[in-house]
C-alpha cells in the first residue's frame, strides 16, 4: 500500500469528521441570524453609534444577558459582529461589522426573514418526493398551492416575498448600473416584467431619470405598490402580453419557470419592443459547470431554493439561456458578467454508492435511488460534489464516498492497532461502566467489543433502553445511575 496516499486520504476522512457537523447542524446559522433581525440587533447596535456593552445591549433589546451572550458569542465567530474590550472598563463591547449591517432594517434581513419563514422552510422537507415524482412540487405539496397562487391569496405572505425581492433589487440594480451602464443608454421607457412593488425599478430610474418606467405584475402585486413618479404600474399576465416599451427588463423571474414558458415570456417581451431598436435586458445567476469563484455556492444553493420553491424553474448555464433566447427569436445575445449573486441522505445516496464500491455515474446513481434518470438529482449532486462527494473521472462524471469503517480501518493500519491499545490503556482497571445516557447501547457495544473485561451497563429513559438491542456483556437499566467503577457520560451536558 502506498502510505503516502494512505496519510492523504486520512487527512480527508478527518476532516469529513468535521465538516459533516456543519451539515448536522446546518440549520443554526440561519435560524440565530434571523433571531438577531427579529430583535433588531444589528439596528440598535447602530442607533447606539455601532458598538454596546452586554448590559447595554441587553437593556435596550429587553433580553436575557446570558441567553444574549451565547447568542452574540455564535454571532462573533460567524464574523456577523465583532467584539472590543473597552479602554476604561475593560468590559467586552459588540460592535457593528459590514455584515451585521446588510441585516439591518430595510437592507438583505428581509430576504433573510422570508427563506427562513415557515412556508418557505416547509417544503424542503419535501425534495426527496420532488427527486421521486416528475414534475412535483415541494412548495404545493408542503402549503397547498403554488407560491403564486398562494402569495395571493395570503397578503401577508406576499409583501413578505416582494420585500425580500426589494431588498435584493436594491443592491442588484445599483450593481448592475454601475458596471454595465451601457445597457440603458438611448432607452427612453422601459418595463420591468415581474417587477413586484417597484422597488427595482425606482432605483433604476433615479440612477437613469430620462427612463419612463413601467412597474409589470401581476395585479394583487401592483395594487399595493407605492407610487412614484416616472413609473406607471401595470397589472397583468406576462404569459399573455407584456406592455409595450423601448426596452423590457427581467430580473430573477425566467428562473422561476420551465425552458417552454421563458420561451413564451420571451416572445411576449419580444412583441412588445421596437422590432429595430429594441433590447431585453435580463438578470440572472448563471451556473458555470466548471468554473467556481466566491459565489459559486451561492449561485449552486439558489439552485436548490427554486428547485424546492417553483414546480419548473432552474439556474441555467450559458447553453441554456442561449437555447431559450434563440428558442424565442432573439438573433443575438450578449452575456455581461457582473458581481452580484443573482436531501441526498433521504435518497439513501451515500449507502447507494458505498454499495456499488463508492463509484457510480449519474445514470446509474439515478437508476438506484430513483428508479429512472432524473434531471433533479443531477443539479443536487452539483451542489454536494464541491463538499460531500468528489469527481474521480471527469469524463465519467464518477461520484466517490467513503465510509467510516474505511477511515477506521485505515487509522488501525497507519498505527499499527494503537487505537485499540489507546482505548485499553484508557479503560485499563475497571470491571464494570456504566454509560449514564447511553441511547440504544451503541457506543457500549463498541466499548465492551474493544475492552471484553468490561461489563457494561447501558442506562437510560426507560422508552429508550426498552428498544435497545440485547447484547454480550451489557445490561439495560433506566431507574437511577447504578453502581460501577466508572460512569461514563458522552454528549449528556
Amino acid at each position: 500500500m502506498d502510505v503516502t496516499k494512505s496519510l492523504k486520504e486520512v487527512d480527508e476522512e478527518v476532516q469529513a469528521q468535521v465538516d459533516i457537523w456543519q451539515y448536522i447542524f446546518g440549520l443554526a446559522p440561519m435560524a440565530v441570524v434571523k433571531c438577531a433581525v427579529e430583535l433588531q440587533i444589528p439596528d440598535v447596535l447602530e442607533s447606539h453609534g455601532g458598538a454596546m456593552t452586554l448590559p447595554e445591549l441587553s437593556a435596550a433589546l429587553g433580553c436575557t444577558p446570558s441567553v444574549l451572550s451565547r447568542i452574540m458569542r455564535y454571532l462573533i465567530h460567524r464574523g456577523i459582529f465583532k467584539q472590543k474590550t473597552t479602554s476604561q472598563e475593560s468590559q467586552i463591547c459588540y460592535i457593528q461589522t459590514s455584515l451585521s449591517r446588510l441585516l439591518m432594517k430595510n437592507s438583505m434581513g428581509a430576504f433573510l426573514l422570508m427563506e427562513s419563514n415557515p412556508v418557505m422552510l416547509a417544503p424542503w422537507h419535501n425534495l426527496r418526493a420532488c427527486a421521486l415524482a416528475k414534475g412535483a412540487s415541494a412548495f404545493k405539496a408542503a402549503n397547498g398551492a403554488d407560491l403564486w397562487d398562494y402569495g395571493s391569496e395570503n397578503p401577508g405572505h406576499s409583501k413578505l416575498f416582494n420585500d425580500a425581492m426589494a431588498c435584493h433589487a436594491k443592491l442588484a440594480i445599483s450593481n448592475i448600473v454601475n458596471r454595465y451602464p451601457e445597457a440603458f443608454k438611448g432607452i427612453r421607457s422601459l418595463v420591468d416584467v415581474g417587477g413586484g412593488n417597484g422597488t427595482a425599478l425606482r432605483t433604476l430610474v433615479k440612477s437613469c431619470p430620462w427612463i419612463r418606467g413601467i412597474n409589470f405584475d401581476l395585479p394583487h402585486v401592483v395594487s399595493i405598490a407605492p407610487p412614484c413618479d416616472g413609473i406607471e404600474h401595470v397589472g397583468g399576465d406576462m404569459f399573455e402580453m407584456v406592455p409595450k416599451a423601448d426596452a423590457a427588463f427581467l430580473m430573477w423571474v425566467l428562473h422561476d419557470w420551465s425552458d417552454d414558458e421563458c420561451i413564451q415570456i420571451l416572445r411576449n417581451c419580444r412583441e412588445a419592443i421596437p422590432k429595430d431598436t429594441g433590447k431585453v435586458i435580463i438578470a440572472e445567476a448563471m451556473i458555470e459547470e466548471r468554473e467556481e469563484d466566491k459565489v459559486t455556492d451561492a449561485r449552486l444553493a439558489l439552485d436548490m431554493v427554486i428547485l424546492v420553491h417553483t414546480e419548473k424553474g432552474k439556474e441555467r448555464t450559458i447553453k441554456e439561456w442561449e437555447y431559450v433566447v434563440y428558442a424565442a427569436g432573439f438573433t443575438k445575445c450578449t452575456i455581461k458578467h457582473i458581481e452580484v449573486v443573482k436531501c441526498a441522505i433521504k435518497l439513501q445516496i451515500p449507502d447507494v454508492l458505498e454499495s456499488h464500491g463508492g463509484a457510480m455515474t449519474l445514470p446509474k446513481l439515478s437508476a438506484a435511488t430513483l428508479g429512472r434518470s432524473s434531471s433533479v438529482l443531477s443539479r443536487i449532486m452539483r451542489l454536494k460534489m464541491g463538499r460531500i462527494y468528489g469527481i474521480m473521472d471527469p469524463k465519467m462524471l464518477a461520484i466517490a464516498s467513503h465510509s467510516m469503517m474505511q477511515w477506521l480501518a485505515m487509522l488501525n493500519w497507519l498505527f499499527q492497532g494503537s487505537l485499540i491499545v489507546i482505548l485499553r490503556c484508557m479503560f485499563k482497571g475497571i470491571g464494570s461502566l456504566v454509560d449514564v445516557g447511553g441511547g440504544n447501547g451503541t457506543v457500549l457495544h463498541t466499548l465492551v467489543k474493544s475492552c471484553p473485561w468490561i461489563r457494561g451497563i447501558n442506562f437510560d429513559l426507560q422508552h429508550v433502553v426498552s428498544a435497545a438491542p440485547s447484547c454480550d456483556g451489557i445490561e439495560d437499566m433506566f431507574e437511577m445511575v447504578p453502581t460501577a467503577d466508572a460512569v461514563f457520560l458522552m454528549g449528556i451536558g
